[in-house]
């Protein structure tokens, strides 16, 4: 198994619940395991066109899906 960090953010909708749904998912997924979640961070985008604020988490999971396939997921 491989220990990844992916950082997560929101900006649509109900922007928490997008997070704790898009956990749930990959979590979900056969062949990863969340294990470690930070806490949810509301930020301020930077650059761009105009545009809400995000919520943003980082997650800590094992995996034994190769990198390009765990991208799609």
């Amino acid at each position: 198994m491989t220990k990844i960090y992916a950082g997560l953010g929101s900006n649509l909708g109900n922007k928490r619940e997008n997070i704790v749904r898009a956990i749930d998912r990959i979590d979900a997924h056969e062949g990863i395991c969340v294990e470690e979640k930070s806490g949810l961070y509301n930020t301020t985008p930077i650059g761009g066109p105009p545009q809400l604020d995000y919520v943003n988490c980082v997650i800590g999971l094992e995996t034994e899906i190769e990198p390009q396939t765990l991208l799609k997921v």
